[in-house]
């Protein structure tokens, strides 16, 4: 995501689809690892994917030490 076309823009990294940012929506405790998907971005964003064949989030960290961090927070709690 890299300034992905325009600010308010964020990307779906599981199904491509592309949709305005309305807030940051992260995922509740109990969603499975494999509906998470943290990637390195140019800003903190993130979002749930409403395509009903998805339904997945995804979240931009800005720097390498807040994508270990939200990696952690997320996934290796996860069964």
């Amino acid at each position: 995501m890299k300034g992905y076309p325009d600010k308010d823009m964020i990307k779906c990294a599981a199904c491509g689809h592309v949709c305005k940012r309305g807030g940051s929506e992260y995922p509740p405790d109990d969603t499975p690892a494999e509906k998470i998907y943290i990637l390195l971005g140019t800003r903190p964003a993130s979002m749930y994917c409403s395509d009903p064949t998805c339904q997945c989030y995804t979240i931009y960290a800005p720097t390498q030490s807040a994508l270990e961090k939200l990696t952690e927070q997320y996934k290796s709690k996860k069964p």
